[in-house]
């Protein structure tokens, strides 16, 4: 498990916790914005790095957010 401590960009902000999964799967909370987000897939890493299906999932969730 994750815990976000400072803000690298736009889905990275304080506070939000989760785990992204070797093989694709990532799940974070966000309390603040009271936000829960799942991402479902099943695919065998290329590299050791988050793929970035999974960064526009987030960044996408997080710009839809109308405050």
């Amino acid at each position: 498990m994750g815990l976000v401590t400072s803000r690298s960009d736009v889905a990275n902000v304080p506070g939000r916790y989760g785990w992204d999964g070797a093989f694709g799967t990532s799940w974070y909370v966000d309390p603040k914005e009271q936000l829960v987000g799942v991402l479902m897939i099943q695919r065998r890493p290329d590299f050791l790095r988050i793929p970035n299906v999974t960064l526009d999932f987030w960044t996408s969730a997080y710009q839809l957010i109308d405050d």
